[in-house]
């Protein structure tokens, strides 16, 4: 080995290398699980001082954090129970420039909000050094050994080079000629590295660079020092820039960019070939900036997890050409990094404020009252010391997280908390308190429909799940080119639909019965395929299904389909609102409970414009499914029977605020004749749970209506005239005094609780009473000519009565409420705007105002980097964000259904 000086940086780990090459079989891994023998490097264990191997130690905790080590769970366990005192760097923001005579234990304890001018003053001279008895080396207030002298650099004028000072001389981190020299170092980075616990020597190392401009330093301290009052500075300055240039790119019309055809010279013009064009106009270097930046951002393909573009895009030598074939210009400059950087943290930035004016503004418009959809299914994922869930952490880092990006209070503004089934999620949706917690639908609908791990009620059914493995098998094998082009060939031939492949998802039950859809429809074309197959095919991938099996397929889709299509993410759409739903799912389940089902016509003729939906259908009874299939409805009817066969408190009011549905309620509520708990017993429990529905709906009205009340008496008294104080007119009990008649002072509006409560009450009653004329209301709505009322109007028992169906379909109720029902009832629509907006499943969720990053454990697939959180997240929302903002800053649009997940 070659000899090492002893102060150089690497000494400490050769001198404790050569030691354990010394010390042979006498030291070993202290990790019982080890499987790295081999290694002959150990360090000590942080907790108890066995030597461990790294790899080991790495097993057992975050490999990222190098500081510290562990030979066992129980070390891990009790360092985590007990850290130790936090360091001000433990936090990689809370940090700042130290002046002279400053040293790391006395920045650990100081104030971290020091002022500029104190930096300034730290950094024109060398820092003081830290002669404690537990160091050492002498280092000085930033932890860099006193050997290595360093000062602000000379003659410049920047602060930001308050933080990067200059090296009195090159340091070389390596002992060979090629080794790097670096000629500056970040004391904010130093500082942060050697105060972190059971930092080596020469952690400082890691802060040196080589700056050759100061737009590197200000790139550095932008991207790692974003809270320090100079990054912030620099930031802010960035963003007022790129947002200036991105306004002057974006409002320049095609004809601005056209050269002024007198500055052509018209004496080229024979000399140009015959039906040659002469490019006369192109855009500007910061017009394909920013088109480009906007472009990456807001483009992406949807079969992609992260649905947005990376920027290595347009670094390829392929779009480099493509530019300059589409600008004429060989030279022509391409979107650089740092411009997209800037670019995506203004847009970011900006995305951040439309959304907190946003939500205050929907905050106001419901008079301060909970509104929000909060949905929290990924933060169920996160977990506390990688161990064990803790709902308690999670709602404070939701909460947090909203405040850090938005600005908002979350607590006051969720009214519905969206849970999934587990039981850490309900725990979690009880923590905010003023809410109320919602199931997921689409859980609770794939829980019926798929098997769980215990028993499901309605007994075993082993056959389902190999059924199922078959039919995605046999899906997945048409996934080639070869077989995919004869298959089309083979349809095309017998004039069949011309179907392919659909992307298999054996997550979720409701697309496995797409598949048994897809898999009847396509059943000629299966069959013929593998009639006549040619070498390269395996027939027994077809022949593995028998005619039982198909048999149990096909009437195993006209029992699961109706449920099927609820928990599917194209049925709950975005526009739909919760009372929509309701019906829809009363009518699956009734349907389950009755005597007949529509199995499709598996012999039935077909088109290519045959679609799962025009496939004929027979008609049998339930006697007479097959076995399998009557096993599968019996898991069935108990599973909706177990989680969808009571209507909740909160579904009544919903469906009271609907005008739609309002006169219904009884039947939507009523159980079907066949289903149990039907009787007596079952219409007492139905009207306790209408009773209860409609109390809260009176206090929750009440409530929006005194809101109401306190806020036009507010107007009124501030544009009104101050009350007389009478407490100084003198009192006069003279005779001769006549007086006249008593002073009465209008009280303007100010009227008793109760009677605020009873006219309330009144406004609830003539809402109740109110009719409309939905016929009238679809064809102001419907955009086509050829609507009828036929199809919102039925007849049953010799009575015309409204078809629930055909409202849903023609009939806007949102729409109808901005336009009519905010005028006749301005405290119902209030209230309906937010009971209405309540979502039944988290499938938007990545479609919405999204917490981002944070939703995720390190064992599963997250989100690290800073600018990859703005680009999902813009992303994401980019539907959203041009509803908002139509025509720019100056317009501002309110959603009514606005969630947060």
């Amino acid at each position: 080995m070659a000899a090492v000086k002893l102060g150089h940086p690497f000494s400490k780990f050769l001198l404790d290398q050569e030691a354990n090459q010394v010390c042979g079989t006498l030291m070993k891994c202290a990790f019982v699980d080890c499987i790295n023998p081999k290694l002959s490097t150990l360090y000590p264990c942080t907790v108890c001082e066995r030597q461990v191997h790294h790899l080991c130690s790495n097993d057992l905790f975050d490999p990222e954090n190098i500081a510290v080590y562990f030979c066992s769970v129980q070390c891990v366990s009790s360092w985590k129970a007990h850290p130790g005192e936090k360091s001000v760097y433990d936090d990689p923001d809370a940090f700042e420039i130290v002046g002279p005579g400053q040293s790391r234990r006395r920045l650990a304890s100081q104030d971290s909000e020091s002022t500029i001018a104190e930096s300034e003053d730290s950094g024109c001279s060398q820092s003081s050094v830290d002669l404690t008895s537990d160091s050492r080396v002498q280092v000085d207030a930033y932890g860099i050994p006193v050997k290595f002298h360093h000062y602000r650099q000379l003659r410049k004028r920047d602060d930001v080079w308050d933080i990067a000072h200059v090296l009195s001389s090159p340091y070389a981190t390596g002992d060979d000629d090629d080794a790097e020299c670096f000629t500056h170092v970040r004391v904010l980075c130093a500082l942060r590295l050697t105060s972190r616990r059971n930092a080596s020597e020469d952690a400082w190392e890691g802060a040196l660079r080589k700056f050759n401009h100061t737009s590197n330093v200000k790139d550095h301290l932008v991207a790692k020092h974003s809270s320090h009052p100079i990054g912030k500075a620099e930031a802010t300055k960035r963003v007022k820039r790129v947002r200036r240039q991105l306004k002057d790119a974006f409002s320049q019309v095609p004809g601005s960019m056209t050269t002024d055809m007198t500055s052509v010279d018209h004496s080229t013009k024979g000399s140009m070939k015959q039906g040659a064009l002469k490019k006369l106009w192109g855009p500007s270097n910061m017009q394909l900036r920013a088109y480009i930046a906007k472009w990456l951002i807001n483009d992406g393909k949807h079969i992609t997890v992260t649905h947005w573009l990376p920027y290595n895009t347009v670094t390829s030598e392929s779009f480099r050409s493509l530019m300059e074939v589409a600008t004429g210009k060989p030279d022509v400059v391409v979107l650089s990094a740092q411009t997209f950087n800037d670019v995506l943290a203004a847009s970011f930035l900006r995305f951040r404020e439309v959304t907190k004016r946003l939500l205050e503004m929907e905050y106001t418009s419901v008079y301060k009252r909970p509104f929000l959809n909060l949905m929290h299914d990924m933060w169920a994922a996160v977990t506390v010391f990688n161990e064990s869930h803790d709902s308690g952490v999670v709602q404070k880092k939701i909460s947090s997280r909203i405040v850090e990006l938005y600005d908002v209070d979350i607590g006051c503004m969720a009214h519905f908390v969206m849970s999934d089934t587990a039981p850490a999620a309900r725990k979690l949706s009880k923590l905010y308190e003023d809410a109320v917690p919602v199931d997921c639908l689409m859980h609770v609908l794939n829980l019926c429909l798929v098997s769980s791990g215990r028993c499901t009620p309605g007994g075993p059914f082993p056959e389902g799940a190999n059924l199922v493995k078959k039919t995605r098998d046999l899906n997945n094998y048409f996934k080639t080119p070869q077989r995919v082009e004869r298959l089309l060939r083979v349809q095309q031939h017998y004039g069949l639909p011309e179907l392919s492949a659909m992307v298999d998802r054996d997550t979720r039950m409701a697309s496995t019965v797409t598949l048994f859809q897809k898999s009847i429809l396509n059943y000629p074309a299966l069959k013929a395929y593998f009639q006549r197959y040619e070498a390269y095919d395996d027939p027994t991938v077809f022949a593995r299904l028998s005619k039982e099996n198909w048999q149990t397929i096909v009437q195993g889709e006209a029992v699961t389909h109706m449920l099927a299509d609820l928990a599917r993410i194209e049925v709950q759409r975005e526009d739909q609102i919760s009372s929509e739903l309701l019906v829809l799912m009363r009518l699956a389940c009734d349907r389950l409970n009755a005597n007949q089902f529509r199995p499709y016509d598996v012999d039935a003729l077909r088109t290519p414009r045959t679609t799962a939906r025009t496939l004929p259908r027979t008609i049998i009874d339930a006697t007479s499914l097959c076995a399998s299939a009557a096993i599968c409805l019996g898991r069935i009817k108990a599973q909706v029977q177990k989680r969808l066969a009571n209507v909740s408190a909160e579904s009544i009011v919903v469906l009271f605020l609907d005008p739609r549905t309002k006169d219904f309620i009884d039947s939507v509520v009523q159980r079907s004749t066949d289903s149990p708990g039907t009787g007596d017993a079952g219409m007492t429990e139905e009207k306790g749970v209408i009773e209860e529905g409609w109390m809260l709906l009176r206090r929750s009205h009440s409530a929006v209506f005194q809101a109401m009340y306190a806020a036009a008496h507010e107007v009124h008294e501030s544009a009104g005239e101050i009350s007389p104080n009478l407490d100084l007119v003198p009192s006069m009990d003279d005779d001769d005094m006549q007086c006249g008649a008593p002073l009465t002072l209008e009280d303007a509006g100010r009227w008793s609780l109760s009677s605020l409560h009873q006219e309330a009450d009144e406004v609830l009653d003539r809402w109740l009473s109110h009719n409309v004329s939905w016929v009238q209301v679809a064809v102001q709505q419907a955009d086509d000519k050829g609507m009828t009322a036929e199809v919102m109007l039925v007849r049953r028992n010799g009575t015309v009565r409204w078809s629930l169906q055909g409202l849903f379909k023609h009939v806007d109720v949102c729409q109808w409420f901005k336009k009519v029902g905010a005028k006749h009832f301005p405290s119902v629509a209030a209230l309906a705007r937010v009971w209405l907006g309540r979502v039944s499943s988290n499938s938007f969720q990545e479609r919405v105002f999204s917490t981002g990053g944070l939703i995720m454990s390190s064992r599963r697939t997250s989100t690290d980097n800073e600018r990859d959180k703005m680009q999902v997240l813009l992303k994401q929302n980019s539907s959203a964000i041009k509803r908002v903002e139509p025509h720019g800053r100056s317009s501002v649009v309110s959603i009514d259904n606005v969630q947060v997940s």
